[in-house]
């Protein structure tokens, strides 16, 4: 049976800081608990290895007993820790690293996108954020999440010598960081990340 190519990498932070900008419609325990749903709906969906990468021993251990595999790096920056599991995994099997939220409505659907050799990056809906990002092993690469990703990430890859894909996909594009994104989540996806938060 052959290994994976892939290595999905899932970033997760502090439930606690977790889902700021849903303060005026959610309480702290409310947005804690949207922020395992998610993570939980988000490891379950990605089709292939699957690696958290947490801050928090705490964390670790959830993870952990959930199930799924995590990795703890003393960090408390998105791009420092994706910097540092880039650089400590890269010497595995894998020829292809992607990034992945884990605030994303249908993260399953990654598996219909073919990117391997390639630099693919998926924009948020707004067309600012990068809500998918895969890149193959051995590239110099500097992780640029944040404020106008999409563009920095694009920029970065034009200059490499690998294919860049750039996708709208609307499955992909939209997150869960907003109010209004709450009122766009499909049915079909309210009980498993919303639960019985408004009960």
């Amino acid at each position: 049976m052959s290994k994976p190519e892939t290595l999905f990498l899932v970033p997760v932070k502090s439930f606690d800081a977790a889902k700021s900008r849903l303060k005026p419609i959610l309480s702290a325990q409310q947005r804690r608990d949207l922020a395992r749903n998610l993570v939980l709906h988000t490891l379950k969906s990605l089709p292939g290895d699957t690696l958290a990468l947490v801050n928090s021993p705490q964390l670790l251990k959830w993870i952990n007993q959930t199930g799924y595999n995590a990795y703890l790096f003393e960090s408390n920056s998105l791009n420092s820790t994706l910097q540092l599991a880039f650089e400590k995994f890269n010497n595995l099997h894998y020829s292809q690293f992607t990034v992945i939220p884990t605030d994303l409505f249908f993260p399953y659907k990654v598996s219909l996108i073919e990117t391997l050799g390639t630099i693919t990056i998926i924009p948020d809906h707004k067309l600012f954020g990068t809500n998918l990002l895969s890149i193959p092993k051995g590239i110099s690469w500097r992780f640029q999440f944040g404020k106008h990703s999409f563009i920095k990430h694009l920029h970065q890859a034009q200059l490499t010598k690998y294919p860049v894909k750039t996708l709208y996909h609307k499955d992909l594009s939209h997150d869960i960081d907003e109010e209004q994104d709450l009122l766009l989540l499909p049915e079909s996806l309210k009980a498993t990340i919303l639960g019985d938060l408004f009960e």
